[in-house]
């Protein structure tokens, strides 16, 4: 059984069983994606218990690419991008009499990096990622969200959704529309709080570096939509060179400081030294005169 799905973002859940046959759905939104928009499709809960087979095709099942397989024991399910603009089919394929009430999937369709040239967003609401499949060496994409008609203490916020990326050779970065730096994130550990942008508009950057071979990190996925929650301060990051000269600066002035202390000191010395011998002096010349005077 088949159902066609026309939403551009939504929850499949399969239901409590018993099953005795497979469930399909084909993810076809409401709308025509353009390059470089993608249909997105994760799980959200599952049991790792359950004994089901979930597949995601490009297009349709009987004639699509197999994007991804889950069956049971091998971890948990991973977000998939289709790589087709328009359709994307998801087959769910129990054992008999399984109970799959904790399974729940999502899709939503997502903004995903093709090119090096910077992609304007003006939704209010939307997705973006890093793209199909294990990422690749030296990409760089840029996203410029910048939503109309954005309501009086509303803001554009982001929310981490997948993170999936080598310690050392890729990260996302959210910065306001002045290029500060709001957030940067890689790893695996998904951030649980949103980043407020605080400008009208705001900038989502994907770099990845010399990516090693057999990569198979999956990247990054964000949502952005309006909050009246709190804003995220920028941070600035030095340079090596601006961090190096703001030490040579301060050992200089430490050493000029301690330098003027020294001087200082010379100088009060030697005038207590002046003052005491004009005062031994003068003592010496007044014992003089009065000797001279009973001779």
């Amino acid at each position: 059984m088949t159902k066609i799905v026309g939403q551009d973002s939504g929850t499949i859940a399969p239901g409590a069983g018993p099953f005795t046959e497979a469930c399909s759905w084909e993810i076809k939104p409401g709308f025509q994606l353009s390059d470089p928009q993608r249909i997105v499709i994760g799980v959200r809960t599952w049991d790792a218990n359950a004994k089901f087979t979930l597949s995601v095709y490009d297009g349709m099942a009987s004639d699509g690419t197999l994007l991804y397989s889950y069956t049971q024991g091998s971890g948990r399910p991973r977000e998939v991008r289709a790589r087709l603009h328009s359709l994307a089919t998801i087959v769910f394929t129990p054992e008999a009499g399984t109970d799959s009430s904790a399974l729940e999937l999502y899709w939503y369709t997502s903004v995903l990096c093709s090119s090096s040239e910077t992609v304007t967003l003006s939704d209010q609401e939307g997705s973006i990622g890093s793209g199909p499949g294990p990422y690749k060496n030296t990409m760089a994409c840029n996203w410029l969200v910048a939503p109309g008609g954005v309501p009086d203490g509303y803001h554009v916020a982001f929310k981490i959704t997948m993170l999936d990326t080598a310690a050392d050779d890729a990260y996302v970065r959210i910065s306001n529309g002045n290029g500060n730096k709001l957030a940067q994130y890689s790893g695996s550990d998904i951030p649980s709080k949103e980043i407020g942008c605080p400008t009208a508009s705001c900038q989502v950057y994907w770099h990845t570096g010399e990516v090693s071979n057999g990569n198979m990190h999956t990247g990054f996925a964000l949502q952005y939509y309006l909050s009246d929650g709190d804003i995220t301060p920028a941070t600035v990051d030095f340079p090596v060179w601006a961090i190096i000269v703001i030490v040579f600066v301060g050992v200089f002035a430490v050493l000029f400081f301690f330098g003027c202390i020294r001087k200082l000191c010379k100088v009060s010395c030697c005038d207590s030294d002046s003052s005491s011998s004009s005062s031994s002096s003068s003592a010496a010349t007044r014992s003089w005169n009065t000797d001279s005077t009973y001779h």
